[in-house]
């Protein structure tokens, strides 16, 4: 049986999760979330750039990561737990501040975490926190790298001597590694994308894992706005079955001082036909472990569900059927596309963050006067999803409505074949 002791996932329908988050959270456009009318002083400094900053290359690890960062070394680069720590001065008075990390992380929950812990060192120097507003959001691919981008606008201090600063923080997760950035000051913003950008672009690793034959990163929006990235990979074991894991990160603004934050990893071993061997679970929600699950099957042909879930320990024995995996999904989907005599079927599915306890069945159908686009609808239970979907059967484009919001998810990158 094929197992893996860290839990990670994926998933085939991300926006359906994406949707109860959304109907459970009154969400706020972060990038419209600046004052319309700023004084004069807060306009030019939020106007600063340095776009002709030097970038230089940087070797870490005995030369096993290369990359380029701006600016100078403010100090070598520090050997810190699991992984490295590089400081850049950029003439701006505050130091660039990133980040190699040897493993991958929780990228929405690292990127808050950095973002509390630069805020917190500016109240050390300036004076107690005090009001803090979201100011800009992002999620996003950078060649074929997903990342996510926060941006805070918040006070210390008190009385005459209340400043204003703006905490920015970038994270990605490439290959086995994920790499950071964080500028605490107001304005250059451009800079800092800039910066980043060179030093996740530009970055050289080893790889310590196999080389996907497949995968795809979709970004989840809320309206017009960004919440959420999924990079989903595929790669063959010598058994000839696949892998198929799934990083979903997302970061819904509550309200303008509120985010809600969570990273699932999805993680399952499928046959060719696409039916599960066995699959895991993985999700933090806030910092904090909110679900941790196996599916295995029994020798009877049933199914045993195990581990924690919102912090109980759980374990059920599901009927027999044969689960579809992500791949199980996409072949589904083509094949209805290339069969003009069949409009629709059923995939069984597990989805542990809706309900672990049973498998779900997915009603998809094609629409029939719009078979050579690809569109057709995705429906589990009440949440109905207009689609579009590509010849090899993934998503390509998602919307659905969940109350008053838009929800979308869209294919942004893809490299390799399925079939």
């Amino acid at each position: 049986m094929k197992t893996r002791q860290t839990p990670q996932l994926h998933t085939l329908v991300h926006v359906i999760a994406l949707a109860a988050i959304v109907l459970g959270a009154q969400t706020a456009n972060a990038q419209d979330a600046h004052a319309s009318a700023w004084p004069q002083w807060l306009d030019e400094a939020m106007a600063r750039e340095d776009l002709e900053l030097r970038i230089r290359k940087v070797e870490i690890d005995d030369g096993r990561i290369q990359t380029r960062l701006a600016g100078k070394p403010a100090a070598e680069p520090q050997a810190i737990e699991g992984g490295w720590y590089l400081p850049r001065d950029i003439d701006t008075g505050t130091p660039l501040e990133c980040w190699v990390f040897t493993s991958i992380i929780d990228p929405a929950t690292m990127a808050n975490t950095i973002t509390e812990q630069s805020m917190a060192a500016s109240a050390k120097l300036g004076g107690p926190l005090g009001e803090r507003q979201l100011f800009f959001l992002d999620a996003g691919a950078i060649n074929g790298t997903p990342y996510v981008a926060l941006e805070w606008f918040y006070a210390v201090g008190e009385g005459n001597d209340k400043a204003v600063g703006l905490a920015k923080v970038r994270v990605a997760v490439l290959g086995d590694y994920s790499f950071a950035c964080a500028h605490n000051l107001l304005g250059y913003r451009q800079t800092f994308a800039l910066a980043f950008e060179h030093f996740v672009r530009e970055a050289k690793i080893e790889r310590r894992s196999a080389t996907p034959y497949y995968e795809e990163i979709t970004v989840q929006r809320v309206g017009d706005q960004p919440v959420g990235i999924a990079h989903s990979t595929f790669t063959l074991d010598a058994d000839g079955d696949t892998k198929i894991s799934t990083m979903e990160t997302m970061l819904m603004p509550v309200d303008g001082a509120t985010l809600k934050i969570s990273d699932t990893w999805l993680f399952a071993w499928s046959r060719p036909d696409g039916t599960i061997i066995n699959q895991r679970a993985a999700r933090s929600e806030n910092g904090e472990l909110a679900m941790n699950l196996a599916l295995d099957p029994l020798e009877d042909g049933g199914w045993s569900v195990s581990g924690n879930f919102r912090g109980k320990d759980i374990e059920y024995e599901l009927d027999a059927a044969a689960p579809m995996s992500e791949l199980g999904q996409f072949l589904t989907v083509r094949d209805l596309l290339d069969d003009t005599g069949r409009d629709s079927a059923s995939l069984p599915l597990w989805l542990p963050s809706a309900d672990p306890s049973q498998f779900m069945n997915a009603e998809v159908a094609i629409d029939a006067g719009g078979r050579e686009q690809g569109f057709g609808q995705l429906t589990i239970g009440p949440i109905a999803i207009l689609a579009q979907f590509e010849k090899n059967g993934s998503l390509r484009y998602g919307t659905m409505a969940a109350g008053a919001a838009k929800i979308t998810q869209e294919r942004i990158w893809v490299r390799g074949e399925l079939f």
